[in-house]
């Protein structure tokens, strides 16, 4: 699960890695953006004009995409516990 190490988010996550393909002001940071369940795992991935394998593979590997806090926009995470996969 990620925790973001400046404001203490658990629940929305973005990555660096997958731009935004409307990079306009107020839009989306990241191409997808991962929402949380309080358990720790993945709930749901909004992708937008993301590839589906790039969302398949954050769904399965959250730790190698999300990577940005969409509640401060700091990049400081921690990750902890396990997913069960």
């Amino acid at each position: 699960m990620p925790q973001c190490k400046k404001c203490g988010n658990r629940r929305l996550f973005g990555s660096s890695k997958v731009p935004s393909v409307v990079p306009y002001t107020n839009g989306p940071v990241s191409g997808i953006i991962g929402h949380f369940h309080t358990a720790g795992e993945v709930e749901t991935i909004t992708s937008m004009g993301v590839d589906k394998e790039i969302t398949t593979l954050a769904f399965r590997r959250p730790e190698d995409y999300f990577d940005l806090c969409l509640e401060c926009g700091s990049p400081d995470l921690e990750w902890s516990g396990s997913r069960g996969i």
